[in-house]
């Protein structure tokens, strides 16, 4: 079962301490720790840079090119926090991708931060620890689920819903399972499966599916491919070697990862492979959206639910698809047209209208990203 990804202000703090012994004047102290650094950077530059460089092959080498630069300009940044750092990183990226992007591209590659984008990682990202501590902080505004709560007694609490609501099972099994290492008694798992926040946190668990993820499981026939196995199919579907998995051809693959995995839209899509027609974009696609496992998420979520006799219906509400909306479109950078398609899907079950207007209304202006940063700031001062 998917549970969310543990946070650790240790490891945030180490990173700031790593952070200025690079900047300082010390050259070998500088070389060890931004060994450190880089892994962490080529981590966050790799899911940053996916829609401006799609190709696998070439956003490695912009890494790279970051790296070189970022190291040779180490004496020019001053250390001011975790989310200038990452700002600095961020522009720096952006500035390889428009030195590698061919002549004709150079109209659509903004080599600034848009600002909404800047103010999230520069602000909410350095108060929150960047991303451990961002989506923290974006599951305790939209879901309820305290900071505050450590990972292994929200995994508790997550594993007693899921075995409760989704799998069936007694009470009294919840209590043996979840208490194998720390008991725990049935006033305390009844607290747990009527909190709103613990409904809200697993059907967000269930319904947010990365890119990688995604991918993966709408090209696997019988299960889903591994990273590994979807990095070889990237490299095949490029050069079109040898006989392509069941059910696709080479061309639907290409299609489906710069789509699913890098965010493009159809256009960029047309321009990656000017052999592609738009018709053939459009039936790939189509048959991807078939595959698309969102509605039937929620459809088990809602159905289990019902069955249990949940207090609260976490799906009819905005807060659990604010929480969806704002993944989508702050970590992963997918356009309204692709996020709309993971979520209204799922949001229609429960009867909540998850509407392109509504889409808008809480991204074009920023909403979500303001209510967040007030959000945060607000509880860095209590």
């Amino acid at each position: 079962m998917a549970l969310s990804t543990a946070n650790d202000p240790e490891r945030d703090d180490d990173e700031l301490g790593k952070l200025e012994r690079f900047a300082g004047a010390d050259p070998k102290a500088a070389e060890d720790a931004f060994t450190h650094l880089s892994n962490r950077i080529e981590r966050f530059l790799w899911r940053y840079l996916a829609t401006l460089v799609p190709l696998p092959q070439d956003r490695d080498d912009v890494i790279a090119t970051v790296l070189e630069k970022l190291y040779s300009r180490r004496c020019e940044f001053q250390v001011q926090g975790l989310g200038p750092w990452y700002a600095f990183v961020a522009t720096t990226a952006r500035r390889c991708a428009w030195d590698r992007a061919p002549k004709h591209e150079f109209l659509e590659l903004n080599e600034e931060i848009p600002a909404r984008d800047l103010e999230l990682i520069s602000s909410v990202a350095e108060m929150s620890h960047l991303r451990s501590l961002l989506y923290a902080t974006a599951d305790e505004l939209w879901l309820g689920v305290s900071r505050r709560l450590s990972p292994s007694d929200r995994n508790r609490r997550l594993l007693a819903a899921q075995l409760y609501y989704l799998h069936g099972r007694p009470w009294e099994e919840v209590c043996r399972l979840v208490g194998e290492e720390k008991p725990v008694g049935r006033a305390m798992i009844d607290s747990w499966l009527s909190d709103p926040s613990v409904l809200r946190d697993m059907a967000y668990q269930l319904l947010y599916v990365d890119n990688d993820s995604l991918i993966c499981a709408l090209l696997g026939k019988d299960r889903p491919l591994s990273i590994q196995e979807l990095d070889g199919l990237t490299m095949a579907a490029e050069k079109a070697e040898g006989t392509p998995p069941t059910p696709w051809t080479w061309n639907e693959i290409k299609i489906a990862i710069w789509r699913y995995r890098n965010g493009l839209l159809t256009e960029k899509i047309l321009q990656m492979d000017p052999g592609l027609t738009r018709e053939q974009v459009d039936t790939a696609l189509g048959r991807c959206r078939e595959r698309l496992p969102f509605e039937k998420v929620a459809v088990s979520i809602q159905e289990a639910l019902i069955r249990r006799r949940a207090p609260i219906n976490p799906l009819s509400s905005p807060e659990i698809w604010k929480r969806l909306v704002f993944q989508y479109s702050a970590i992963h950078e997918l356009p309204h047209k692709q996020i709309l398609e993971r979520t209204e899907p799922a949001a229609r079950v429960a009867g909540y209208s998850l509407t392109a207007a509504v889409l808008n209304g809480w991204l074009c202006n920023g909403r979500l990203t303001e209510q967040l940063a007030k959000y945060a700031k607000k509880e860095s001062h209590e």
